[in-house]
């Protein structure tokens, strides 16, 4: 479940806006959260162009192949043919042929997109640092004091005003800090906030990544001591690394488990010290985790929710009991739709929901699968609540199994008077509908790019040295 744009404590489950609301005035979204969102968004976009172009360039490498292969044929034919000229075309159409294959077979571009996505993570991650950072330090000015850097009389006397000469030492410290080691920072982080940041499970495999960027970057990939050294310090035993000179590479699976691990990296990393530096802002804190948390369980990554969900129920400290207890409901249901019924229903049984909402214990009771029980709080509950609305029923994933339940369907026709299957179509309908407009909306758009940027699109073509290459051009 997820809080509202309002989050406020008697409000809990998902941000789901009712089709019959008011809409609210827009509050400005809190920098550390802002922050997070942004590096998260970033990492996903990753991850979608790793699985749609990386494929797509495998896929037109293999096409190429076979229009390779379709002209060196079709060139042989020609040294059948008595007349001279055929077959010396079919010679000139054979040598470009060969020129085309030579190229082709030392083409990969499947693997310099995966590469570059890759080192495009840790890119997203440095510029998230910094902006980490400057949202802590806004936050709180009383960091600045922990700055250590001598200023020169000329730049303070230069300065516009003191924030300008505080912004100055701070991107100073930002740049130099950048240029540390993942270990470096970290331990840097430790030290000026005075907490563990690097005792997790994950961490070893975020150091053996990041020095895998580093060959990548610098070494073509070919494994040198100093990566072999590094990730021997954080606990990998010689037979899980690659030897001395071998080459790495970026396959599929590792790209992708990359990505989450920077989720979870970044995420760890922002929410420790927002809530360690603002404990004042909890609330806000509570939120913005539990909107990651339940985004993920929205695109049903159920391994990144655990992940997300372990981390919010381990805290320490809360904004308040129900905050508490809409992350037990979050974790355990990102442990139930994973597979792990068991272990969903330890969470839940560590607390005692009898005292809590109707909400509450209806989603307890939706994930223990006490269906009738769950459609009778669902009665009690009616139409809506300050927390359960109609439409939470057709969208939250703690529903997503209840609602195709005899004792669901009876319910909802009995609280909303019709049937819920027919509500679904309705639904369904103004989302097609909505989905033609933004469709339509993008096709001009488009086309009003394609007529401006036309003249730039035919130069481009002309300096596109790939297309030498192809056959019959």
């Amino acid at each position: 479940m997820s809080e509202d744009s309002k989050q406020s404590e008697a409000q809990s489950l998902p941000a789901q806006l009712d089709q019959d609301s008011e809409p609210k005035e827009k509050q400005p979204p809190h920098p550390v959260g802002a922050a997070i969102e942004k590096f998260v968004h970033r990492i996903r976009d990753a991850k979608v162009a790793g699985r749609v172009f990386v494929a797509a360039a495998f896929q037109a490498q293999i096409k190429r192949y076979e229009q390779n292969k379709e002209e060196v044929e079709a060139s042989l034919k020609g040294f059948e043919s008595d007349d001279p000229q055929v077959r010396s075309a079919a010679l000139v159409r054979l040598l470009r042929a060969k020129r085309t294959f030579d190229r082709l077979h030392k083409s990969k571009p499947s693997e310099v997109i995966a590469r570059s996505l890759f080192l495009g993570l840790f890119s997203a991650f440095d510029a998230f640092t910094g902006e980490l950072l400057h949202a802590l330090f806004s936050r709180k000015p009383e960091l600045y004091g922990s700055l250590d850097r001598t200023l020169s009389l000329k730049e303070i006397m230069t300065a516009r005003d003191i924030d300008a000469v505080k912004s100055a030492v701070l991107a100073d410290q930002i740049e130099a800090f950048r240029r540390k080691s993942y270990s470096e920072q970290f331990s840097e982080l430790e030290r000026r906030f005075d907490l563990p940041l690097m005792s997790f499970p994950s961490w070893r495999h975020f150091i053996e990544a990041s020095q895998r960027r580093n060959l990548i970057t610098h070494c073509d990939g070919v494994v040198s001591q100093q990566y072999i050294d590094q990730c021997a310090a954080v606990g990998y035993a010689s037979t899980d690394l690659p030897g001395l000179g071998q080459a790495v590479d970026v396959r599929s699976q590792y790209f992708l488990a990359t990505c989450e691990l920077l989720i979870e990296v970044g995420t760890k990393l922002g929410h420790t010290l927002w809530r360690k530096t603002l404990p004042a802002e909890l609330d806000k804190a509570d939120a913005n985790l539990n909107e990651l948390l339940y985004d993920a369980l929205y695109v049903e990554n159920w391994a990144r929710a655990k992940v997300l969900g372990q981390f919010a129920y381990d805290q320490k400290r809360f904004s308040s009991e129900h905050a508490r207890r809409q992350f037990a409901i979050n974790f355990a249901q990102s442990l139930k739709w994973g597979g792990m019924d068991s272990d969903s229903n330890r969470i839940l049984d560590s607390f005692d929901w009898s005292a809590s909402s109707l909400e509450f214990r209806m989603a307890a009771a939706v994930l223990r699968n006490q269906y009738d029980a769950a459609a009778g709080l669902m009665r009690q509950i009616g139409k809506g609540s300050d927390l359960i609305h109609e439409t939470a029923y057709h969208t939250w994933p703690l529903f997503r199994e209840f609602n195709a339940t005899a004792q669901f369907a009876a319910a909802y026709a009995e609280i909303f008077g019709y049937p819920f299957f027919r509500k679904v179509a309705e639904s369904a309908s103004a989302a097609a509908e909505q989905v033609n407009k933004l469709q339509a909306k993008s096709a001009e758009d488009e086309e009003g790019r394609s007529l401006e940027g036309r003249g730039e699109v035919e130069a481009g073509r002309a300096y596109d040295e790939e297309r030498s290459d192809q056959p019959n051009s």
